[in-house]
């Protein structure tokens, strides 16, 4: 990526599923759980919802966390649960990573990457999702190029991109965030900076015709930039 120039870099947060692959979030993580979770399905249900509350949705935590609640609440010993986690979890990213190698990008995803590297712009995905999956995808997508770190659940979105604003020496409201969600918004209202949003079938934004900025493929980016 070309140097660039300290008065006039832009930086962009972007989140990853329903961004750059439109059906990660809404389809393919459902399914990942049922499978995940198949051995106790008819009790885990509810569990899933309420640590899905608890954790993730831009907030810390992710799928390792809401699997321990969810096992915890279903009675499973201690001494087992590290193994559980991690049997379950395995199961969530292989059909995740899976499915997602067969949708590809979203449409517009590649175009836009190129003309923002191009133009100098630094970015940063800021998922919902744990960083190594994360960067799993992005590598099968091949994009991992075009940025400088993919930071995920480890922290929140808006503690991410308080860090991604250290990192760029800028404050966080000079950081421009996309996203198709409302954690996506409600980083970018909490720090009073900049929301393009990503409408799509799952969020209805392009008919709720929402008080913010919105572009339906990806390759509209560049042009409100």
């Amino acid at each position: 990526m070309m140097e660039e120039n300290p008065i006039t870099k832009q930086v962009i947060a972007f989140d990853f599923d329903g961004v750059f692959v439109l059906d990660s979030d809404a389809v393919f993580k459902r399914d990942a759980w049922k499978k995940a979770l198949a051995p106790w399905a008819g009790r885990y249900e509810p569990l899933l919802e309420e640590g899905n509350r608890l954790f993730g949705s831009g907030k810390s935590g992710g799928r390792r966390e809401i699997l321990q609640y969810v096992f915890e609440q279903l009675g499973e010993s201690p001494e087992r649960l590290p193994a559980l986690i991690g049997e379950a979890a395995q199961a969530f990213n292989t059909h995740l990573q899976g499915e997602i190698a067969k949708a590809g990008l979203a449409p517009g995803a590649l175009q836009m990457l190129e003309i923002l590297a191009a133009r100098g712009f630094v970015l940063y995905i800021n998922s919902g999702t744990p960083p190594e999956s994360l960067r799993e995808s992005i590598r099968i997508l091949d994009i991992e190029r075009f940025f400088r770190d993919a930071l995920g659940t480890t922290k929140s979105k808006v503690a991410n991109v308080r860090y991604i604003a250290a990192q760029e020496g800028m404050a966080p409201g000079e950081v421009t965030v996309v996203g198709d969600g409302e954690s996506d918004r409600a980083t970018a209202e909490e720090l009073h900076t900049r929301f393009i949003g990503v409408a799509n079938q799952h969020n209805k934004w392009a008919e709720m015709r929402p008080q913010f900025e919105i572009v339906t493929k990806l390759d509209q980016v560049p042009e409100l930039l």
